[in-house]
């Protein structure tokens, strides 16, 4: 994950509460306790469903130890399988992403505070809907649904995220079992730099005069295996690799800003920087590739400040 978004959904925090909570009500009471299976998911829900409501990391982790000890108390296959598929009837993904009733997908994300991607910041995370038409960024489980299936609505395992990232790169990766980064949970730990072919002698001068040799290095903050496998899965070395170009043009264009100002003519000490190169470094995470823009942003500050001493 590129960008962190602990806070995105509180705006829908109540809302989905009380989606999730009158959901599960109503299920309870078809439900029938006679049955074994039946009963079973009864004391399931009666026991999870406020971790699934409040969904931080420790509830939802509590979760799905709950869920796998009532997976292991099945004392046949049968059972065992019937009990998930009454669990994946009550947490019904598919129905939520219609455009039914007062509380769906699109308005969860028409909730959402993020502009982008979190895992790769290269795709925008835009909601619209029309009528009947629309679209929304798709909702990564990043506790897979299809492994545990009580998630399939709990808030805080709902990543908004690009396709790429979610159906092509992630597919059917178990999180749990092999743990990333969490947008929803965790801080950033992935950064960017640049480098030239030419090396680091004249890089101010290099990026200028040959901009085509710019390198897009992506690095570790902290030591982190979690890290390391977002990177892995989400390919954000080599997609990073890849905006070299844009990396580039956004170099060229705060050294060119700079080196105005350094003229002293007033216009470039009365307007600000932001305006000049379109970037705003503290609001990195509203644009595409924000990260990385933030990264070169502060290098060639770094770079100017050495040059100045």
């Amino acid at each position: 994950m590129i960008i962190s978004i602990v806070n995105n959904w509180r705006k829908a925090e109540n809302k989905h509460a009380k989606f999730l909570f009158d959901l599960v009500s109503a299920k309870i009471l078809k439900l029938d306790r006679t049955l074994l299976v039946e009963s079973k998911v009864v004391q399931f829900l009666e026991e999870v469903t406020h971790y699934l409501i409040i969904s931080g990391r420790d509830d939802i982790l509590l979760s799905i130890s709950i869920y796998n000890d009532y997976l292991n108390s099945f004392n046949d296959e049968i059972n065992r399988q019937g009990f998930i598929k009454k669990i994946r009837s009550i947490f019904d993904y598919d129905n939520f992403v219609k455009k039914n009733g007062d509380w769906n997908a699109y308005e969860l994300c028409k909730d959402s505070l993020t502009r982008t991607c979190p895992y790769c910041n290269q795709s925008y995370a835009f909601t619209l809907q029309a009528g009947r038409r629309g679209f929304r960024p798709t909702l990564d489980h990043y506790y897979s649904k299809d492994d545990y299936p009580h998630l399939a609505l709990s808030l805080n395992n709902l990543v908004p995220s690009c396709y790429t990232c979610n159906s092509n790169l992630k597919g059917k990766k178990d999180f749990f079992k092999i743990p990333h980064l969490n947008p929803l949970w965790d801080d950033e730990n992935i950064s960017f730099s640049f480098s030239h072919v030419r090396g680091v002698v004249n890089l101010e001068k290099d990026v200028c005069a040959a901009p085509e040799g710019l390198i897009v290095n992506t690095n570790v903050d902290t030591l982190c295996d979690r890290t390391n496998k977002s990177i892995e899965t989400f390919l954000i070395k080599e997609r990073y690799e890849l905006v070299a170009f844009e990396a580039a043009t956004f170099a060229k264009s705060k050294l060119e800003y700079l080196y105005a100002k350094e003229t002293g003519i007033p216009y470039f000490e009365k307007i600000s920087e932001a305006t000049i190169i379109r970037f705003d470094a503290e609001e990195y995470t509203q644009y595409l590739l924000g990260k990385l823009l933030l990264g070169i942003n502060n290098q060639i500050n770094g770079l100017k400040r050495d040059n100045i001493n």
